[in-house]
Parts: structure tokens; sequence; C-alpha cells
């Protein structure tokens, strides 16, 4: 009966540990506008570190100082991207880990994709994105956040 026992304790450990081992992975969506400018910042995160962002950049048209831009012709808008490129210090819109997507429509949408897991840090820190010194918790990116006036989900 003790042999019986002990072996089904030790299942239960077994299995108890097994379960505290996996990764929890939690992603948060931040929301601010400025000058202008809607941003939006989606974060994911693996056991709070964050690992991946998206910034989504909608830009009144006003910025532009025009109404709409489908008045804009495709070589316009194309020289818009390139100048938002070179703005960002880019002469591409796609590294590894790191991507860079401008939609013009009605309006300017740039989506800039950064998996830092995979990232170059050169790269990102063209663009302003320097983790060296940060401290990664999506907890307190979503705090850091929420203080600075954005709403976060």
């Amino acid at each position: 009966m003790k042999k019986i026992s002990f072996v089904l304790l030790s299942m239960v450990l077994v299995l108890t540990l097994t379960g505290c081992g996996s990764d929890k992975i939690t992603s948060s969506t931040c929301t601010t506008t400025s000058d202008g400018v809607t941003y939006t910042y989606k974060y994911s995160a693996t056991n709070d570190e964050i690992d991946k962002i998206e910034m989504v950049l909608v830009f009144d048209n006003s910025t532009f100082g025009v109404d709409s831009l489908d008045i804009l012709t495709a070589d316009q808008k194309e020289q818009i991207k390139t100048n938002m490129l070179n703005t960002l210090g880019l002469d591409s819109s796609n590294y590894e880990g790191f991507s860079v997507n401008i939609d013009i429509q009605d309006k300017m949408t740039v989506t800039v994709v950064a998996d830092l897991t995979t990232a170059d840090s050169e790269v990102l820190n063209k663009i302003g994105l320097d983790f060296s010194n940060t401290d990664m918790s999506l907890k307190n990116a979503v705090k850091d956040m929420e203080e600075s006036g954005a709403v976060c989900e």
C-alpha cells in the first residue's frame, strides 16, 4: 500500500512540476494621439518579457495640408514612402526580424513590426528603438504608456 501511495504521490508531483514550466504568452495594445498622429503599440510577451512590438502610426491628413491623400498620384505616393524610409534612416522596408509597411490610401498608415528576438539592434537603433538599457517587462511598459496618457487594453 505504501508503494502505491508513493508512486501516486510521485506522479502528482511530476505532473504539477511539468505544468509550472510552461511559458505564459501575453499581449497588450496601447493607443495615444499626438500632433495629428495616432500611435498604436501592440506588445507581445513571453513570461512578461516583450519579444515583439508592432507600431501602427496613422497620420491625420492635416499633417499634409490636404483633406485626402487619394488626390496624390502613384509617383507622389512612392516619393512619400521613400522619404519616410529615409527619415527613419532606412534604405529598405524589410530587414531580418524587422519590417516597415507604408500604406497610402485616404490616409497614410505606417506599420513597423520588430521581433526583438531576431531583429538587428543597429536597425532598431536607427529608428529610435534602443532597448539596451530598458526593462522589457510588458507590465512596466503598459504602466509607462498609461502614465504618459495612452489607453491600454
